[in-house]
This record gives structure tokens, sequence and C-alpha cells, in this order.
């Protein structure tokens, strides 16, 4: 911060900070400091790292019939649900199955986990 303010000090340069997205510096300063605490702390090799426990737990899911697939990069993953295993056609965007998966989800919790059965899901 010291740096960035010095450069304010010799007044080389108008100020044009202050709008939301338009020469922000407090929003640069935090941005740096995000991006130095994302390297300090490896959060991106943790993630790689943590990629295969969390796929090879997802794989588990691949045993219910609307599951067609799961698949991501770090721990930006996703699970793929469809109508037809075989021919993963997904389900009908009036089947509204995103909106299924909240609801349900959020029935039964505990803590920082969520249940859900995927098979009740498949019922209309």
């Amino acid at each position: 911060m010291k740096k960035l303010a010095i450069e304010f000090e010799k007044g080389k340069a108008p100020f044009l900070g202050g709008h939301s997205f338009a020469c922000n510096p407090v929003g640069a300063a935090i941005g740096n400091l995000i991006i130095d605490y994302i390297k300090e702390n490896k959060i991106v090799e943790n993630s790689l790292k943590m990629e295969d426990v969390f796929l090879d737990k997802l794989k588990r899911l691949h045993r219910h019939e609307i599951v067609g697939n799961t698949r991501g990069m770090g721990l930006y993953l996703g699970v793929e649900f469809v109508s037809d295993k075989e021919t993963k056609l997904p389900f009908a965007k009036e089947f509204n199955i995103s909106k299924k998966l909240y609801e349900h989800s959020n029935k039964k919790t505990q803590g920082s986990k969520i249940f859900f059965e995927l098979d009740q899901l498949n019922k209309t």
C-alpha cells in the first residue's frame, strides 16, 4: 500500500479514482493483495491436488440412473444430470431439474453438509 500511496503523492498524474470500475486504486490494491494471498497459500496448487480426491468421490454418483457424467478441473467440478443415461439426453427444461435439486437439497442439511437422494429427484 505504501508504494501505491507514494506514487500518488508524487502528483505526476491526476487521480481518476472514485468510480466503481474506473481507475480505482483501492480495488486494484485489494486485487493485488488477493493475488498475493492466492500465490503465498498455494490455493491453485492445492485445488489441483484435491481434484482427484473430489472426482473420485463424485464417481460414486454414477450408480444413479440420472447421473450422466462428472467432470471438471481443480475444484471447479460438475455433475451432469440426464433423463436417459444411455443417450445422455438431458432433462426437458419443463422438468426444471436444477430447481428440484436446489429445493430437495435444502430439506436435509447438517451444518455444512447437504444430503439428497438422487433417486427421489427422478419422480414427477
